[in-house]
Parts: C-alpha cells; sequence; structure tokens
C-alpha cells in the first residue's frame, strides 16, 4: 500500500536539517512505496508521487508513529 505521509511535495530536498518535514500549505502531499496494483519499479520505499490532499486513491494508507 501507498504510504501517505505529512510532508508536502518539494521538488528540491529543503536544506540539511535534523527531523525535519516540509508543511506547505495549500500543495500537494507525498505518497511513497507503492501499492498492490503498482508496477514492479514502485514496489521500493524509494519510489514517490504527489497527490492531492483532496482527493481519493484508493491503494494509499497511514502509518500513525510517534516518538519514544
Amino acid at each position: 500500500m501507498w504510504e501517505w505521509v505529512l510532508d508536502s511535495f518539494a521538488a528540491d530536498d529543503p536544506i540539511a536539517c535534523d527531523d525535519c518535514a516540509v508543511l506547505t500549505p495549500d500543495t500537494n502531499h507525498m505518497i511513497w512505496g507503492g501499492g498492490w496494483r503498482s508496477g514492479k519499479e514502485t514496489l521500493l520505499t524509494s519510489a514517490f508521487q504527489e497527490r492531492s490532499p483532496t482527493g481519493h486513491f484508493a491503494g494509499a494508507g497511514l502509518r500513525c508513529a510517534r516518538a519514544r
């Protein structure tokens, strides 16, 4: 399943930082990793696409995480 992430889509990497996120309002977000209907080239953790936060996409999910 594609993983929906908090980061907004950015063509370039942000400036060097530790534990940061790209949070640009009113922009597309990132999904990572490929899904069950994806081609083999997208079944990698490095594969990504940009998607609208208001759109629908059957192959995306999310994972909740927190710092220990």
